[in-house]
């Protein structure tokens, strides 16, 4: 009952409406839950870890105050910028003659 509280789940999803069923189920299942969320996360945060290392040792602590900021902005606008990229590049290869090749691989 600790790890999945099922008859409080139970409880719940019988006082509330059905419209929480999905967060009741998350909570019925919360192990379950967290290894997804952690499991997603775990590439995200391993690589910004080891980028900030691999930076924290390449600068000096004059150098950091310097570009830290703009490394950080950097981090921010760059996914942005993909996922524009990418509709562009998709929306390019709808209008290409095809002649026998996939349209995602003349747009890369």
């Amino acid at each position: 009952p600790i790890l999945h509280p099922h008859d409080a789940a139970n409880a719940l999803a019988a006082a509330l409406p059905t419209s929480f069923m999905a967060p009741i189920s998350l909570y019925r299942n919360w192990t379950f839950s967290m290894f997804y969320f952690i499991a997603e996360m775990w590439g995200s945060v391993v690589l910004s870890i080891l980028f900030w290392g691999l930076a924290n040792q390449i600068c000096t602590v004059k150098e950091a105050k310097k570009y830290y900021p703009v490394l950080g902005f950097i981090a921010n606008v760059a996914p942005i910028l993909g996922g524009q990229y990418v509709r562009f590049a998709s929306e390019i290869s709808g209008g290409l003659p095809v002649n026998g090749m996939d349209p995602w691989e003349i747009s890369l």
